[in-house]
């Protein structure tokens, strides 16, 4: 019975969640996208890069294995997008 239970229960979170992941991915108007994207270039470029190939991400991996740390304040935001989609 509690198997049962637990099952129904991740059932309805994991309904819930794609539910919620539809609503997040709606067109935002284009008012709101330029106003976020100047929010990041007056506040969050000056640690975090904008976008990263793969080939320069495994070169900042490298120096980071190497040096400890990375050439920047915070991590790219394209990791940063790859990271809240997990």
């Amino acid at each position: 019975m509690k198997k049962l239970a637990l099952g129904l229960v991740a059932l309805s979170l994991t309904i819930t969640a794609c539910q919620k992941g539809q609503t997040a991915t709606q067109e935002l108007p284009e008012e709101e996208i330029n106003r976020g994207y100047q929010v990041y270039k007056t506040t969050c470029a000056k640690c975090h890069w904008e976008t990263v190939t793969p080939e320069k991400m495994k070169q900042i991996r490298e120096y980071r294995m190497k040096y400890g740390k990375p050439p920047f304040g915070g991590p790219p935001m394209s990791e940063i997008s790859a990271r809240v989609k997990k």
